[in-house]
């Protein structure tokens, strides 16, 4: 609970000198909806994980569930609660991309369907398509470690997977909008297709595979836009399914309060929007020119 009083702190802190990624009345109400509601739905939701019933989804495959720890590892505990929740997940693969922090000092449970991979140098989120790959699984789920899903959510998420393993699955998205000052209109909770899903990512070893495909088209491209893979990583597994990405209405997730902190939001990045718009175009180019069903 003192980690979620100081996360609300510095989410408000930043509102208030306007580095909030949110702006205006809506930047206070998000503020203030999770000064005030988000202990209770956290802890309601934990509970549920930890001590409910399981999840059960029988006619569903394995699922392998991937999870990264880098600056938020207070939150990985109650991921992997989570994911072990759901008896359709046959393994959780936590990897911790960095390896300054000791993770045991917060994940200390143990299970059979748990393993955690210690990195030996700082890796970025790309490590989660790396091990996606690696491990050759067909289906693979993967999340931010500042949001949580409720196990029924993570179901629906492998069932839109199995149904349509073509397409990337997810809850967040955006569309390419060149007439926006952001350039992006973003979306979720709604049934639709999107340009770039993220946050939340449901795909499949040929996707995995057509990631590293990309990324080294990328390269001969344009190298400066691999530089810094945590910018592109979700735009580029976007384009690595046969159709356009999808995002799903699953219900309201749960923010984690360090979302709002800049100091750990990738977004807040230098040249962000830049980076993303220029591998969009060019990936665009690329699916016109090579169609993704051939």
């Amino acid at each position: 609970m003192v980690h979620a009083l100081q996360g609300m702190l510095r989410a408000a802190i930043d509102v208030l000198r306007g580095r909030s990624p949110y702006r205006g009345a809506k930047s206070l109400l998000i503020a203030a909806a999770r000064v005030l509601v988000w202990p209770f739905t956290y802890a309601t939701w934990r509970m549920r994980c930890r001590f409910g019933p399981a999840r059960t989804a029988d006619g569903l495959p394995p699922i392998t569930l991937i999870l990264l720890s880098f600056s938020r590892p207070r939150n990985l505990a109650a991921q992997v609660d989570a994911a072990l929740a759901c008896s359709f997940i046959s393994e959780v693969i936590l990897s911790n991309n960095n390896p300054e922090i000791d993770l045991s000092r917060y994940v200390k449970r143990r299970h059979a369907r748990l393993k955690i991979v210690q990195q030996r140098t700082p890796s970025s989120c790309v490590k989660r398509i790396e091990l996606a790959a690696q491990l050759n699984r067909e289906f693979c789920l993967c999340m931010d470690d500042d949001l949580y899903l409720w196990p029924s959510q993570l179901e629906r998420l492998a069932s839109a997977l199995v149904n349509d393993p073509d397409r990337i699955h997810g809850i967040t998205g955006a569309n390419f909008d060149p007439g926006r000052r952001s350039r992006w209109s973003g979306f979720r909770n709604e049934e639709r297709e999107v340009d770039v899903v993220s946050r939340v990512y449901a795909f499949t070893s040929a996707h995995a595979q057509r990631f590293f495909a990309l990324i080294e088209a990328l390269q001969a491209a344009e190298p400066a836009l691999v530089q810094d893979p945590n910018l592109i990583e979700d735009v580029v597994l976007s384009f690595s399914g046969r159709e356009r990405a999808r995002i799903h209405r699953l219900g309201p997730h749960i923010p984690d309060v360090s979302s709002m902190d800049h100091r750990k939001a990738i977004h807040r990045r230098e040249h962000f929007i830049r980076r993303r718009c220029r591998t969009y175009q060019l990936l665009r180019e690329w699916r016109r020119n090579q169609p993704m069903n051939s």
